[in-house]
């Protein structure tokens, strides 16, 4: 089921998805789709801070896939 959540929230194997970018040099872009996440009636600021998480575990991912790279 895609629930639109956020990276490592469910049952995904993150490490597994990363690696497996890495080791096919995967440099193109990741699309994050958290329109889940983040609750239609959700204040501005809460929408901020939902979005700032958001960029933050794709920074994460990024962050998973180069050290996959340097291994």
């Amino acid at each position: 089921r895609d629930s639109h959540q956020l990276p490592f929230a469910g049952t995904a194997d993150w490490n597994s998805f990363t690696s497996a970018l890495a080791e096919i040099n995967y440099s193109g872009p990741l699309m994050l789709e958290t329109a889940g996440f983040i609750p239609g009636n959700a204040t501005a600021s809460i929408r901020r801070k939902a979005e700032e998480l958001t960029a933050f575990a794709a920074r994460e991912l990024a962050d998973m896939i180069n050290a996959s790279r340097n291994r």
